[in-house]
């Protein structure tokens, strides 16, 4: 007893003496060694500080300075702590004056703009070094073997962003050298490729014997997960995420790792199962698309330990049952985006430790249980995209903890609770998209002092908002659709810190205020789908200094003159208003900004001004639908980042400029409808990445060029209503791409190319392809109409072109066209020769227009292959023979015309082929049959298959057709009660409705 008293004495003597000695340290003042200082001041010297971090490096003692520490007894600086300074370096290297402060033992320059800089190796000077991190700071470069003489380190961070796409990042050629780092206990090389090392970095790690932290996040490693880091026997968390490891399942070995606590194999193509790790209390898969394990096996696993479970993205199935409410000590957990069906069940209250529950983007339904409102610590309750119904619990009202609730993206109806006022700590705010019912105001929000995104869009809640101030300072603020009226509300303007503003389609009137453009964070604004008026300042910008800055006003009454100047606008859509005038040459040039620019659907007149060839960052220009006029020479001629121009429906003249050959990312070209000549230009061939060109109803002359099989992703070539002539030439079929061929109404001779049937993008696929939607990203933000996105949450900028198509005799208008939409029509030319064959092949085809030629020869019975067919229009040209009775298969075909040829011989019957009329057989003298009431006389081929026997016709069925005929005599009203009165009739009739008409028309004398 008395030994152990003197031990803990002693300890505690020691203990205290240790303190006083720390203290004394502390309190002592140290002198800043002269060279040291000179040696910080030259490395200050090589920054640039833009935030003042290093302002108080000045004066004699560097001991005082931020970030500096000196050790007491030695008076040397130990410690450069300079993480998240966003300090950047003004050279390519670190200035070796650093290499001087030989006794730091702590180094961190994390956090910083070092871009460019090689990871030197000087480091390895440093041999007192227990702390190194260079993490997020943009160094490159080989990560040098000299670091392995750091033999004191302990913690090593050379960690980079593994999501920014970079071809400089640090690199490992030979990882071996980390075996000499005996101490160290953390190791963190997210993003370094370690590559050249997948054969032996686990071998080298496992040498580690201190090593508890291991991060290996996006390293491009591959091969299997290697079981040799069994041997890092002490290891607690482990990051292997984000690598192409060849092995699919999760390493059964995993299971003998006792002292792993935490284990991230996010983003690593792993299935199922789930391997039990006994003591883990953090398990990561997110973004394994194909882990396909059903919830309702998590029953059988052993988390009683677990804090955190995070399978965002892994495909998961079945529902979530009372199992997980074993899972007590959860704080954390992630199922989104999954197929998680089911009711949400009403025992997750039991999971009373839980403050991050985030279960978005599956397909659960019923009701938000009641119970929700027992999880007293939830910070993150996020519902939203799943198909839940029903009111909003009151219950939700007692998570007085409660930072973000995102509910939006449902079904739900009714009112929002009043007692959400009482949820002061809220941040976030999304009940968007859903079904309510409810008239909100100011006082809802009274106790949201904290809110800081607001989405309220298309929810079915009307908004009164109408008071001059608001209790909250929003950076989001999403309304639309939310049935405002009168003007833009006035207490937006106290919204300083506002980003994203989204007012649209709502019944605002009156002008645009001058106080929007001067919100100093505002980047993004949507007021389009209003009734705004008034005309625009001659300049508007948005403040922001971080972007995208975009300001979407299209579709309102805003009339007067386009400003002078956009400023540093990235996105501008001014489009179906009424402002007139003229371009202003200042709009335009190289000091512009602006990536997307929409005028269309105005009054603008005049030519385009020259100062548009100078706008080298435009990717998306729309002006189409105006009335500017003049010609388009020297016009683009800088203009190489465009990747969508549109200039259909004006008054432009001349030829179409060498200067669009300068486009290398351009992908449509919109033309069509305005007064063009002369030929295609040549340089047109060098834009490799065209998608679409539609320069139709112009007058562009000359012939197909040869060189258009240059343009091997083109899909759509509408070259209609022209004074084209030639031939059209054999290379068109090399474009295997291309799903709709536009050349009618032009001048066009000689034969229809075979090669036609290489159209690949005409071809149905077994698998479906998906839509080819004409769309372009042009940005990254909050997504704004009219851009077509599907991303409502605010994942990107679109812009939809748009395409116009023939198809069943109408011009109709696609801003997003189906891989299933294909339409071939050469009508109107003067095209001979037989239709080839080849076409059949084209079994995706949806429209087939070769009217009004002077083709010949006979209907080629290969069309019956293109069974998607729903427009066939081989009118007024001399095709011969009779019809084949292949097209009686083609199901879908809804318009028919073979009119004024010399077809010949009975038109076929069957299937929907009957119900086409007379019209679309006019003109061919030598036809017969019902269709066109004309007796095809004694022909054989008019018994049908079905009712011809060895005997003849069958006499039963002649009879049977005797009684529909007289059916038909008595009237149309007789045949209805017959068919509603007599199953039997009814159920005979229509399935034997072809060999009805036949035997009808042999009895009655028609078939002879």
């Amino acid at each position: 007893m008395k030994g152990s008293f003197a031990e803990v004495s002693s300890y505690s003597l020691f203990t205290v003496l240790g303190l006083l000695l720390s203290i004394s340290r502390v309190a002592c003042h140290s002198h800043c060694r002269k060279h040291e200082r000179n040696a910080l001041l030259a490395f200050k010297d090589s920054l640039n500080d833009s935030m003042n971090s290093l302002s108080s490096w000045v004066g004699e003692d560097c001991c005082q300075w931020n970030g500096v520490e000196c050790d007491n007894l030695t008076e040397s600086i130990s410690r450069l702590n300079m993480r998240g300074m966003y300090v950047q370096a003004l050279a390519d290297s670190i200035n070796p004056s650093l290499w001087e402060l030989r006794n730091l033992e702590h180094l961190d320059l994390s956090l910083n703009n070092f871009s460019g800089v090689i990871i030197p190796a000087e480091l390895g000077l440093l041999d007192k070094l227990i702390y190194l991190d260079l993490s997020y700071s943009g160094f490159v470069g080989l990560v040098p073997w000299q670091l392995g003489n750091l033999s004191k380190l302990e913690y090593l961070g050379l960690s980079r962003d593994t999501f920014t796409i970079s071809s400089a990042v640090p690199h490992v050629s030979d990882i071996s050298w980390i075996q000499n780092l005996s101490a160290l206990r953390y190791l963190s090389l997210n993003g370094v490729d370690l590559r050249s090392s997948s054969d032996n970095w686990a071998d080298s790690i496992s040498q580690l014997p201190e090593l508890r932290y291991l991060q290996l996040s996006g390293c491009r490693l591959r091969g299997l997960i290697p079981s040799s880091l069994l041997n890092v026997t002490d290891l607690s968390r482990l990051d292997l995420s984000y690598n192409t490891f060849s092995s699919h399942q999760m390493p059964s070995w995993l299971s003998n790792m006792t002292s792993l606590v935490s284990l991230n194999l996010s983003g690593c193509a792993l299935r199922g199962p789930i391997i039990e790790v006994p003591n883990l209390q953090e398990l990561v898969l997110d973004r394994n698309y194909y882990l396909n394990v059903n919830t309702s096996a998590f029953g059988s696993q052993n988390w009683a330990r677990l804090w955190r479970l995070s399978l965002s993205s892994c495909n998961l199935g079945g529902l979530i049952t009372c199992h997980v409410s074993r899972f007590t000590l959860l704080a954390h957990l992630d199922l989104s985006n999954n197929q998680i069906t089911g009711a949400l069940p009403s025992c997750i209250w039991k999971l009373q430790r839980l403050q991050f529950l985030d279960l978005s983007f599956n397909n659960l339904t019923g009701t938000v249980p009641a119970s929700l409102g027992n999880l007293s610590n939830i910070t993150h309750l996020d519902l939203r995209h799943n198909q839940l119904e029903g009111f909003i619990p009151v219950s939700l009202s007692r998570l007085t903890s409660l930072q973000y609730l995102g509910i939006g993206h449902n079904r739900l109806m009714g009112r929002i609770p009043e007692g959400f006022g009482l949820l002061s700590d809220l941040g976030t705010l999304d009940v968007s998209f859903n079904n309510f019912s409810d008239s909100i105001s100011k006082g809802l929000f009274q106790g949201f002092q904290h809110l800081k995104v607001l989405h309220l869009s298309n929810s079915g809640l009307t908004v009164n908002m109408t008071d001059d101030t608001a209790p909250f300072s929003l950076e989001q603020l999403s309304l639309s659709s939310c049935n405002m009226q009168e003007s833009i509300p006035q207490w937006l303007s106290t919204q300083y810190r506002i980003v994203y503003l989204d007012l649209s389609n709502n019944r605002l009137n009156g002008n645009i205020p001058s106080w929007l453009w001067s919100l100093p964070n505002l980047a993004q604004v949507n007021l389009s789908s209003n009734n705004l008026e008034g005309s625009l300042p001659s300049y508007i910008h948005l403040k922001a200094q971080t972007g995208p800055r975009v300001a979407d006003l299209h579709s309102n009454q805003l009339q007067g003159p386009l400003p002078l100047s956009f400023g540093s606008m990235e996105v501008l859509d001014l489009s179906n208003n009424h402002f007139n005038g003229t371009l202003s040459p200042q709009v335009f040039g190289n000091h512009w900004d602006i990536n997307f620019l929409s005028l269309s659907n105005n009054s603008l007149s005049g030519e385009l001004p020259k100062s548009l060839s100078e706008s080298r960052s435009l990717e998306i220009l729309d002006l189409s639908n105006n009335n500017i006029s003049g010609d388009l020479h020297q016009r683009f001629g800088n203009c190489s980042s465009l990747v969508v121009l549109n200039m259909e429906n004006n008054l432009l003249s001349g030829e179409l400029p060498l200067e669009l050959g300068n486009m290398p990312n351009l992908q449509t070209l919109h033309m069509n409808n305005n007064r063009l000549i002369g030929l295609l230009p040549s340089s047109l061939q060098n834009c490799k990445a065209l998608e679409i060109i539609e320069l139709g109803d112009n007058s562009i002359s000359g012939s197909i060029p040869r060189w258009i099989k240059h343009l091997s992703r083109l899909r759509i070539l509408i070259l209609k209503n022209n004074h084209l002539q030639g031939s059209i030439p054999q290379e068109i079929g090399l474009v295997k791409n291309i799903q709709i061929l536009d050349l009618s109404h032009n001048n066009l001779s000689g034969f229809i190319p075979q090669e036609i049937g290489n159209f690949s993008g005409m071809v149905d696929q077994l698998q479906p392809k998906g839509p080819f939607i004409l769309r372009y990203v042009i940005g990254f933000g909050m997504t704004m109409s009219p851009y077509k996105a599907d991303a409502e949450d605010g994942l990107g900028l679109f812009y939809g072109a748009d395409v116009e198509v023939m198809s069943k005799g109408q011009d109709m208008h696609f801003d997003q066209i189906p891989s299933i939409v294909t339409s071939l029509d050469l009508s109107n030319n003067n095209l001979v020769g037989h239709i080839p064959s080849e076409i059949g092949c084209l079994t995706g085809l949806v429209t087939l227009n070769l009217s009004r030629n002077n083709l010949n020869g006979s209907i080629p019975e290969t069309l019956g292959s293109i069974r998607q067919l729903e427009s066939l229009d081989l009118s007024l040209n001399r095709i011969s023979g009779e019809i084949p009775t292949q097209l009686v298969s083609i199901d879908f075909l809804q318009v028919l015309n073979l009119s004024n040829n010399r077809l010949t011989g009975m038109i076929p019957l069957g299937r929907h082929f009957d119900t086409f009329g007379a019209t679309s057989f006019l003109g061919n003298p030598d036809l017969c049959g019902i269709l066109i009431n004309k007796s095809c006389g004694h022909s054989e081929h008019y018994i049908s298959p079905v009712l011809a026997t060895e005997g003849g016709v069958d006499m039963g069925d002649l009879w049977w057709a005797i009684g529909v005929a007289l059916s038909y005599g008595l009237g149309f009203s007789c045949v209805i009660t017959l068919l509603v009165a007599c199953p039997g009739w009814r159920d005979r009739v229509f399935e034997n409705f072809d060999e009805v008409i036949i035997a009808l028309d042999k009895w009655l004398g028609f078939g002879g």
